[in-house]
């Protein structure tokens, strides 16, 4: 399955759909390396920058709840915190055995899901909650004015 990114995936925050379009790319990458059985460094590299940018990714979605006062941050931090984790797991599978077919499937199945069910879930209500609390603020400036 490749991770193309989609219109579809459009959250409507420019930069954290930026991040996501990063994100899709590089899990394409890494899937299309295990695949083609590329070599070990191929791999673990794009492994190394996936953990590096999922965690400044999440950090920055994060903070936009927080700056939203966002109800569901806990849940979404939480759901973070697992993906971190398995991505975890699975690069210290790969420490352990070759790449295979197998574990290429694996791989590409729960990265991809995940991220496609992150997005056009929990990702997409974020969006719904931040544009609602900006009409409300643009609502009460205008009150305001007036």
């Amino acid at each position: 399955m490749a991770v193309n990114w989609k219109e579809a995936f459009k959250i409507g925050i420019v930069e954290i759909d930026a991040q996501h379009r990063e994100l899709f790319s590089r899990l394409d990458k890494l899937e299309n390396a295990l695949r083609d059985g590329k070599g070990r460094e191929v791999i673990f590299s794009t492994f190394h920058f996936l953990d590096n940018y999922v965690q400044r990714h999440f950090r920055a979605e994060e903070a936009l709840q927080e700056f939203y006062q966002y109800p569901h941050l806990p849940m979404h931090a939480a759901e973070h915190a697992a993906f971190k984790k398995r991505l975890k797991s699975l690069e210290e599978r790969l420490t352990l055995e070759d790449p295979s077919e197998k574990l290429a499937a694996h791989t590409e199945a729960f990265l991809t899901n995940w991220l496609i069910t992150h997005v056009t879930s929990l990702d997409k209500e974020l969006t719904c909650y931040i544009n609602e609390a900006r009409t409300k603020q643009w609502e009460k400036w205008l009150v305001s004015q007036f």
